[in-house]
């Protein structure tokens, strides 16, 4: 029996619980707490399994009651139930096993509690198991990437000196990049990617010689891994990545795997230090070590022959369209035409500028007003026809539901191209939810990695802004790199941030590259799990579900936990989720200026330029199939893509980014 403490200063909320927990067998609630100061003499006192802490709690403040608890009571369990979900991270950090907002639905806290309950009972199950053993245990079970079922069933089936994690990855029950995240944090070891990265130091000028030219850089130093045989190597999961002086790096599919790690510094004779990687990538970086591979192009801009021939037939074109103009207009070359032909010839061009806008124009509101946009935007929507939801219930912090929408109508009254209103967040209000984009959730263990990427310079006026918007998403798996090469007051704004767990701050000593250089050491340092990267603009405020919203567009799951297939449902994922197919490298977001959009003449005026680009001249190239380019404020781009193509160090790298995209096809 599980015995469960509920401490939470609102009555309605602790008889919600209650209510909500009344039907689970394995559960009993041995006391409850209004207070902080309570809840904590109640935990020594009764000593229970398993804690349901709120997130604003009277007196001592409940960060400080989960890190109390973490220091006297390691066996307790706390599930955190906040209304802010900006907390988590810290909730996470101070001890909580699992986070629950209180506006979810009570199926979620039931999760949670399950979860967290089925780490209590293994780890009254797995006493006999070494520490680190069943740190990894806890970890599978309280980030619910693993069933109880499936961590017993890999503790009936591991075979006699085998690894936990060797077991696992041999039944198929967890893919490689989840197993090595909860080994890299149950050994406190960096979890680190082995792959070659694109190394961009020259200005976009040349552009094709220099995106030709072989600049693949390998992090792997192939003296130090060959330090160590092939066969020995592969057979241990281990490859030594560097060597200095005596020491050296080993990277580790299982760093658990103490008889691995010892052969490794009999084998190299150096001195180790462990970093956690996947069994793919280990495998991949000894056979690129051993057997040949190096930096290589990442773009192939066609031969000799192949620039010669689009020389000549572009040099025929424009010789062509110059001679036949002379041959139509010969009388009007003449000197004194000179001048009426020049304003004649920059009129036409501006007539001819005017006119794509003008076409698109038309175009795109006649589809808005008659056609079908959701066609041409490749969106597919599916509605029961009554135009009602249909769910009632309770929520997480046990009270009802309802059916009515939280947000308000915009105070500006906002409306789309359709007549559609819209709330105080920017959300189209319609009457049923599935119609709109970013509305279906995954559970943690199915959404993929996100690495939302800031280069920062001098940005002391919207540093905390930003940064607490990005850490406030409504989404599990993602981290926060911050590049800063400020020189003002921002150093010091952005300290404040440095413990914060879901962010990470590198700090560059030159602004060498611009943004795009910034971008680069992003990408040299993220998660080797991300599989989308956001880049956005310090002035930008991201809402809260802006990660959904992009992966709707993408229409792509997480990988299956047995590493077979894509994500694809054309392949067969299970799921049913839409797919744009791997051609879909980046969905562009829309930079929406209503911070201070009515301040004055000046910023009225932004909002209609950009709302003109966005919402039409964006539409048009959607529309005709014209070139896309990327704006470098707000998107998401596939984080495989980003790794071939890396960053120029070019002021307008977004600019750039999209033409290697166009030259990769």
């Amino acid at each position: 029996m599980i015995r469960v403490l509920v401490a939470d200063d609102h009555l309605a909320v602790r008889e919600g619980i209650r209510t909500l927990l009344a039907n689970e067998r394995e559960i009993t609630i041995v006391g409850e707490a209004d207070d902080g100061s309570t809840a904590l003499a109640l935990a020594r006192t009764l000593r229970p399994d398993l804690i349901v802490l709120d997130d604003s709690m009277p007196g001592i403040g409940s960060l400080d009651v989960a890190r109390t608890l973490l220091a006297e009571l390691p066996g307790t369990a706390v599930v955190f139930l906040a209304r802010n979900p900006g907390i988590r991270d810290l909730a996470l950090a101070a001890g909580a096993t699992a986070f629950v907002s209180k506006d979810a639905p009570s199926e979620e806290l039931l999760r949670a509690l399950r979860a967290s309950t089925a780490a209590v009972t293994a780890r009254q199950q797995l006493s006999a198991l070494r520490p680190e053993g069943r740190r990894v245990v806890e970890l599978l079970l309280g980030s619910r990437v693993m069933t109880a079922e499936q961590v017993q069933e890999a503790l009936a089936k591991r075979a006699s000196g085998e690894s936990l994690a060797t077991t696992v990855v041999r039944l198929g029950l967890l893919g490689q990049p989840e197993l090595a995240d909860i080994l890299a944090r149950a050994t406190d070891t960096p979890l680190v990617s082995l792959a070659p990265y694109p190394e961009i130091s020259a200005p976009i000028d040349p552009t094709e010689s220099r995106l030709s030219s072989p600049r693949l850089v390998d992090p792997v130093e192939r003296d130090a891994a060959r330090s160590v045989p092939f066969d020995v190597a592969r057979g241990l999961g281990i490859v030594v990545t560097a060597a200095d002086r005596g020491h050296g790096v080993v990277a580790m599919a299982d760093p658990l795997d103490q008889a691995a790690f010892v052969e490794a510094e009999r084998h190299s004779r150096l001195r180790l230090t462990r970093v956690t990687a996947t069994a793919d990538d280990i495998k991949d970086t000894l056979e690129r070590v051993w057997n040949g591979g190096g930096s290589r192009n990442v773009i192939w801009t066609g031969n000799l022959l192949s620039k010669v021939y689009a020389s000549l037939v572009l040099g025929v074109i424009i010789v062509g369209g110059i001679g036949g103009f002379g041959v139509l207009f010969r009388d009007a070359l003449a000197p004194r035409f000179a001048f009426s032909l020049f304003a004649l010839l920059c009129g036409l061009f501006f007539f001819l500028y005017a006119l794509k806008y003008y076409v698109t124009i038309a175009s795109v509101i006649l589809i808005t007003l008659f056609g079908d946009p959701a066609k041409f935007q490749g969106r597919h929507t599916n509605g029961n026809g009554n135009g009602h939801a249909n769910g009632k219930g309770l929520k997480a912090d046990g009270q009802a539901s309802g059916n009515g929408h939280a947000n308000g109508q915009h105070k500006e009254g906002y409306r789309t191209l359709r007549g559609e209103n819209l709330s105080e967040g920017g959300s189209v209000q319609v009457n049923d939810p599935w119609q709109r984009m970013g509305e279906i959730r995954l559970p943690a263990d199915k959404q993929p990695f996100v690495s939302v990427q800031l280069a920062l310079y001098n940005e002391k006026r919207v540093v905390d802004r930003l940064l607490e918007a990005c850490t406030s998403f409504d989404y599990e798996n993602y981290e926060v790199i911050v590049v800063d090469d400020s020189t003002d007051e921002t150093v010091e704004l952005l300290k404040r941030w440095k413990d914060h767990p879901r962010v990470r701050i590198i700090h560059r000593s030159s602004r060498k590259g611009f943004k795009g250089g910034a971008l680069q050491e992003a990408l040299r340092r993220m998660n080797p799990r991300t599989e989308y990267v956001m880049i956005f603009d310090a002035d930008f405020v991201p809402p809260a579900d802006a990660i959904w919203h992009f992966l709707d567009y993408f229409g792509r799951l997480a990988k299956a936990k047995n590493g077979n297939g894509n994500g694809h449902a054309k392949n067969g994922n299970g799921h049913g989720a839409p797919t744009n197919g791997d051609r879909l490298a980046v969905v562009q977001g829309y930079q929406w200026h209503m911070l201070n959009a009515s301040e004055n003449w000046i910023t009225k005026g932004v909002r209609a330029e950009f709302a003109g680009s966005y919402v039409l001249e964006r539409a048009g190239q959607e529309l005709f199939g014209a070139m896309k380019m990327i704006s470098g404020s707000v998107y998401m781009i596939r984080a495989d893509v980003l790794r071939k193509l890396g960053w120029s160090t070019s002021i307008t790298e977004d600019w750039e980014l999209t033409i290697r995209l166009y030259l990769a096809g």
